[in-house]
């Protein structure tokens, strides 16, 4: 017998492997700086950059010998971006939470 956790829970799992498919299908399985600029909605690559530099992106990068640059791997972005969502961490949602 399933849960109405275990269904959430499903449909959550089933949502990021979405969104993982569609950014390798977009941008393969490694994202660099510009892709990384885009998906997560920054204005710039300067302000990812920044942003990055100050130990604020709770994401796994990669510097890869011999490449300039930072990447992450697309499964890692879409659990990364599924779990800001999920805590309500985008557009400050922390209130509908029951969050002061």
């Amino acid at each position: 017998m399933t849960t109405r956790d275990d269904q959430h829970d499903e449909r959550a799992r089933d949502a990021e492997r979405d969104v993982a498919a569609h950014l390798m299908q977009q941008y393969g399985p490694l994202l660099g700086r510009d892709a990384l600029t885009k998906v997560l909605g920054f204005p710039s690559v300067e302000a990812f950059d920044r942003y990055v530099q100050r130990g604020h992106l709770a994401l796994r990068l990669a510097r890869p010998p011999n490449r300039r640059g930072v990447f992450a791997l697309a499964p890692d972005v879409a659990r990364y971006l599924m779990k800001i969502s999920r805590d309500g961490d985008v557009l400050g949602l922390e209130s509908e939470k029951g969050k002061p």
